[in-house]
């Protein structure tokens, strides 16, 4: 019984000495793993552990020299705090390019804390030197506001970017720095609302590059209480700070230097009537760019002109681009068709005549920048009117018609055209143009002599009537003696009255004649003439 109770006292002994030697161990380690979620770094980047943000980790010691660990920030720009424990660590760029080496070092173990600006959306790594401690705690936090009070911890800020941050005190600063990434004009830019004892105010400085020196770029106070901003020329390289104070509460900075990138107007193109006008309106983008004049440009001012605000009138038929053209030299422009549309077409009525007994020729005025005319054709008698030519350009004013009947008369019209990829733009139809071929030889031609009492001679000549004949002249010539010797004669008008018909009649008292008669056309008032008959 006393070996057994023996037994037990020694073995509760060793149990509590082993206890002890453990939490002895345990407390060595200077981290308790309830502190934190326990975590094991991977043995390279290319392993390395996911983390997440706000949460804090405990890591034992493994059995590689670096444990790595990856994260990726929201998708706002903004600060990074690593603040970790009995430990040495480095913050790394997406190729493992060590951002804070040196941080900390073995040999002052305790908490430290370490503040980066970081890029939004972006792959990150934690490089923790595993060979200087057995185990550590570790924590990261990200916030997007941004609290720079002096110019050594100036914020360095891009370019085209907002940024958000808040005065806790009227007499708190922000410091914000910023170096030009080309040159040309930047607009400091500041939003911030402020109530009525308030108000903002900021200073814009930069560094001369060639001198220990600076020169202040502007100065101002946000009276308005709302937007203010200051454009000024940089240099690309040129290093800036943006100095923030005088009141409390929210604010947005900026700076821009952005280009038009592109520009839409409220219209493609337009098809216009003569002096018809239409103002053009662009819109750029960004809506951040800093210099947002645009200019227009007419590439046909004989066609369509535009003046520096965008108002397009129509000058005269033709086709015409107008382009509107950031000014800031970044190249951005947009388009606008013009097609001005043909006016009223007019024939030239001195140039119309018949060509032959089958062809015509139809003559109009010019409508310079046209794409060419249609000429319309229909006989007199019948209901519509057909497209018998269509002459290209604006230079050719006449044409040949062909074809025509023997007989007949005709109509016709004519209409100036613009063409462009999508469709054809015609203007108003000419008056229309009443036209006959030339009249047929007369045919069938036949004398008959009759001598009378007084031994005088009658003289009656006959012949088929010529389809289409307004009208016919008659010659004659007569001679006592010699009549081929003798002239031709057109019959006086007075006795030609009956010269629509087919008879004339002629009384000689001596000698002998001969006869000939042609028909004829009128058309615009002027007379057109057909072959002569045969003489008898």
């Amino acid at each position: 019984m006393k070996n057994n109770l023996h037994r037990k006292k020694l073995l509760s002994l060793m149990t509590f000495a082993l206890l002890c030697c453990f939490s002895f161990l345990l407390s060595d380690t200077y981290v308790n793993a309830a502190e934190g979620q326990l975590v094991y770094g991977g043995p390279s980047k290319q392993n390395a552990t996911n983390i997440e943000m706000n949460t804090l980790y405990c890591h034992m010691k493994g059995s590689y020299d670096y444990a790595w660990y990856q994260f990726t920030t929201p998708n706002v720009p903004g600060n990074l705090v690593v603040k970790a424990e009995e430990t040495t660590f480095d913050i790394c760029s997406a190729d493992g390019t060590d951002m804070t080496y040196g941080l900390n070092n073995a040999s002052s173990f305790g908490y430290q804390r370490s503040t980066r600006r970081m890029e939004p959306n972006t792959t990150y790594y934690i490089k923790v030197y595993d060979f200087f401690s057995d185990a550590y705690t570790f924590e990261l936090d990200y916030w997007a506001d941004i609290e720079p009070d002096t110019k050594q911890e100036a914020f360095g800020i891009n370019s085209n970017q907002i940024y958000q941050g808040n005065l806790t005190l009227r007499d708190d600063v922000d410091m914000f720095k910023y170096t030009a990434d080309q040159s040309g004009l930047h607009r400091f830019s500041l939003n911030a609302k402020t109530n009525e004892d308030e108000y903002y105010s900021y200073d814009i400085r930069a560094e001369l590059r060639y001198y220990a020196s600076e020169r202040v770029l502007g100065s101002t106070t946000n009276y308005e209480k709302d937007i203010t901003s200051f454009d000024v020329y940089l240099d690309k390289g040129e290093t800036t700070y943006f100095n923030l104070t005088g009141a409390k509460g929210d604010y947005s900075v900026a700076i821009y230097n952005a280009k038009v990138s592109s520009i839409q107007l409220n219209a493609t193109g337009k098809v216009f009537d003569i002096n018809e006008r239409f103002l053009l309106q662009p819109t750029v983008a960004p809506t951040y760019a800093v210099d947002q004049e645009v200019e227009y440009t007419s590439s046909n001012t004989k066609v369509a002109t535009v003046d520096e605000y965008g108002n397009v009138k129509a000058i005269a038929p033709g086709k015409a681009t107008i382009t509107c053209s950031a000014k800031d030299g970044g190249g951005a422009k947009a388009t606008f068709s013009v097609v001005v549309k043909p006016g009223k077409a007019s024939l030239n009525k001195t140039l119309i005549k018949p060509v032959s007994t089958t062809t015509a020729r139809i003559a109009w005025n010019k409508q310079a920048g046209v794409s060419g005319y249609y000429i319309y054709q229909k006989e007199t008698n019948a209901k519509s009117y057909v497209l018998v030519k269509d002459i290209a350009g604006d230079a050719t004013t006449s044409c040949v018609v062909s074809k025509l009947q023997k007989g007949k008369s005709y109509q016709y019209y004519v209409q100036a055209y613009v063409k462009d990829d999508a469709a054809v733009y015609v203007g108003i139809k000419s008056a229309t143009n009443k036209l006959s071929p030339l009249p047929a030889k007369v045919a069938n031609v036949k004398r008959t002599k009759k001598t009378n009492k007084n031994k005088s001679k009658t003289y009656t000549y006959t012949w088929s009537k010529t389809k289409g004949a307004a009208g016919y002249e008659v010659y004659v010539k007569q001679s006592n003696k010699n009549l081929s010797s003798s002239k031709w004669k057109k019959v006086n008008w007075k006795y030609n009255k009956r010269l629509s018909s087919n008879k004339v009649s002629y009384t000689r008292k001596n000698g002998d004649m001969k006869f000939k008669v042609r028909a004829y056309v009128t058309v615009n008032g002027k007379r057109y003439y057909g072959a002569y008959s045969k003489e008898l």
